[in-house]
């Protein structure tokens, strides 16, 4: 949702010519295994509607992946992932009003990215990517970063130190704390990073002590999505 509420981001092959599946058939019988980080391979187009479904716009062209969509906190862009020109996923932004092409967020190193989204100001994009010992390394541990929304210099958060990985940053509309999950001890839980240093605080839903939590938004009146691969038992 873009911050009024009033459209929709989101991503689709509606106009590939991709063969058709379904999506419940492709987690019981196929492998997930694709070449980039948080994504299918397969080609997908970025588009904007308005929240009842009506009045969608088409926003990016071509036979490449474009993912992971997000509105700017005016609504005026999308950042988003796309594979396009290379062989892993890259930070890329559009107008909403289709009034120009993509183009490419340019920052020094060129790290591939997952899962950019804008600071409350919009005057970072954060994102994670493959750090190790704060130098950037394609291979390396899958550390949160922040990059000005204009490109140039970005920066590993330093203290993002919790497990193996660390994925799926959202930023707390406070424009102090960034919502993330993490692995660690063989369990994917979800903590709130203070963005000016200190330690990650783990946030725990009852229920959910030993089960895998992922994916956390955080709205404006403190409400907080997230998803689980595991039902709570019940009696």
């Amino acid at each position: 949702y873009s911050a009024d509420g009033k459209r929709i981001v989101f991503a689709s092959d509606r106009d590939l010519d991709n063969p058709r599946f379904d999506m419940f058939d492709v987690g019981r019988t196929k492998t997930h295994n694709d070449g980039f980080k948080g994504g299918i391979t397969s080609g997908s187009n970025i588009y904007v509607m308005d929240a009842d479904g009506k009045n969608i716009q088409q926003l990016t062209t071509g036979s490449d992946f474009d993912g992971r969509p997000s509105f700017s906190p005016d609504g005026r862009t999308v950042v988003f992932l796309s594979s396009r020109g290379a062989n892993t996923l890259h930070i890329w932004t559009v107008p909403t009003d289709g009034s120009e092409p993509a183009v490419k967020l340019q920052l020094n190193g060129n790290p591939w990215a997952g899962r950019p989204r804008y600071s409350p100001n919009g005057k970072e994009i954060f994102f994670f990517s493959g750090v190790t010992d704060g130098e950037y390394v394609p291979t390396g541990r899958h550390t949160l970063c922040r990059a000005p929304s204009s490109g140039g210099e970005w920066q590993v958060i330093k203290n993002d130190t919790v497990g193996i990985s660390s994925h799926g940053p959202d930023p707390d509309p406070d424009g102090r704390h960034l919502w993330y999950h993490a692995a660690a001890n063989d369990l994917w839980c979800i903590y709130k990073l203070p963005l000016a240093g200190g330690v990650p605080i783990r946030f725990v839903p009852p229920g959910f002590e030993k089960h895998h939590i992922a994916h956390a938004t955080i709205a404006r009146n403190g409400c907080v999505s997230f998803d689980s691969r595991s039902y709570i038992e019940t009696p």
